[in-house]
């Protein structure tokens, strides 16, 4: 796509960003949120040929970036089998709304009851098998490793405390294929502005678990 069209996709994008009134990142059970999401959605079936192009190319190399995926996941149950009440979730965009670029995957390590005393148990294991601590983020620490140009993200999680993003991760992964190219390319094409991109995020985020039970 040329930088013209790129830039008047982005126009109708912000336009309806700004009628719904939409001015931060948030994750919440919002009609308004509902709302928005819907019209982003009807504006990017217009673009649904561009956003099964951009889908296709991304997905070239997802046979091996599979194989390694599952290769870390497999890793992370071997490295906290039998340890603690301890679950391995994926908790990402991948392997169905991530970007040609600026995407990760993220595995969650879900403890049941996490306490301090298990948070320095799992950061000693992940640092013993060369996951590097990141930082600790809205409570939760971060470590990551780049396995073949690919990055993987792990957060050491309490199990009660996510309950809200597990879930939500959860609808995400089960909407259907045509709706996950829309949001992918929606999110690609907005992904060169921070501010833009976390509202996009944001408005995922909250039509998803708007619709979610409780």
């Amino acid at each position: 796509m040329d930088s013209e069209g790129a830039a008047d996709h982005l126009k109708q994008i912000i336009r309806i960003i700004e009628a719904n009134g939409i001015q931060h990142f948030s994750i919440e059970k919002s009609a308004t949120h509902v709302n928005a999401f819907n019209q982003l959605m009807a504006y990017m079936q217009t673009l649904r040929k561009e956003a099964q192009t951009y889908c296709s190319t991304r997905d070239a190399g997802l046979e091996h970036q599979m194989k390694l995926w599952y290769r870390v996941r497999q890793d992370l149950v071997m490295i906290f089998s039998g340890d603690f009440v301890i679950e391995i979730i994926p908790m990402s965009s991948f392997p169905n709304m991530h970007m040609i670029d600026g995407s990760d995957c993220d595995f969650g390590v879900v403890v049941q009851d996490l306490t301090d005393r298990i948070k320095t148990f799992c950061r000693t294991k992940l640092i013993q098998h060369g996951f590097a601590f990141k930082e600790t983020n809205y409570g939760y620490d971060i470590y990551s490793k780049t396995i073949e140009k690919m990055e993987f993200e792990i957060k050491v999680r309490d199990r009660a405390e996510s309950e809200k993003i597990i879930s939500l991760h959860h609808a995400l992964d089960s909407a259907d294929t045509y709706i996950h190219q829309l949001i992918t390319y929606l999110k690609a094409l907005t992904y060169g502005d921070k501010v833009l991109y976390a509202k996009i995020k944001g408005i995922i985020f909250s039509a998803f678990y708007t619709g979610i039970a409780g």
